[in-house]
């Protein structure tokens, strides 16, 4: 019987520099080598089962991202308990390389959605550039106007109510901004409205709509 994965991972130091497809490549030769009864699509060019919840943007690491596959039957690999599988990531841990690790697997209960469907927020640790602004005043605003290119061309949206947290940290601003099939805000838009720059960005969770963390 088949079985889907949630996996939780890390993308950090040369590894942000790998964009979507190569990580997603990378993902699926691991998973050969590391000989788990993956699951395949059907049709004339099959591929893996593997699913993430949100790719990372070029150049930014991230802390706890998630990664989901299908198996095509339970596994003792994955260890007799429904809340962890720590054979599975010790298992794929040995497949990579520096800057990439698993940090949990777990079954996918009953019922549960895709982390992708899930997904709604996402909080970003950005090193900035001075000077700093008033953030007070700046989230006092009633709408935040900020021009977006979209898929129908360039327009102004409101990026306001795409903003649930925003607090300034010793280096930076730590951000809990809209993330996920519902609204996304881009770090680098939200500091451009704060007229900063981003030195670095990291980041460090994903959260479901009611800011619970997915895992």
């Amino acid at each position: 019987m088949a079985v889907k994965v949630l996996l939780q991972f890390s993308k950090t130091d040369k590894m942000k520099f790998i964009g979507h497809l190569d990580l997603l490549k990378l993902m699926q030769r691991a998973v050969n080598r590391a000989a788990l009864p993956v699951a395949y699509s059907q049709g004339f060019n099959p591929h893996q089962k593997m699913s993430f919840a949100q790719p990372l943007p070029l150049g930014m690491e991230g802390l706890r991202e998630l990664m989901e596959l299908e198996l095509m039957e339970d596994s003792e690999i994955l260890g007799e308990s429904a809340e962890g599988a720590p054979g599975m990531t010790q298992k794929l841990n040995q497949q990579m390389p520096a800057g990439l690790r698993f940090l949990q697997a777990r079954r996918v209960r009953p019922g549960e959605k895709s982390a992708a469907a899930l997904l709604a927020a996402a909080r970003y640790e950005m090193t900035l550039a001075p000077p700093r602004r008033n953030l007070d005043a700046f989230l006092a605003r009633e709408n935040i106007l900020a021009v977006q290119k979209t898929k129908d061309g360039v327009k102004e949206t409101d990026i306001r109510r795409h903003i649930f947290a925003l607090s300034y940290t010793e280096n930076g601003i730590s951000a809990v901004l809209a993330c996920g099939s519902r609204g996304v805000l881009k770090p680098t838009l939200l500091a451009e409205m704060l007229e900063q720059r981003i030195l670095f960005c990291v980041r460090t969770e994903l959260y479901a709509e009611s800011m619970s963390t997915i895992f």
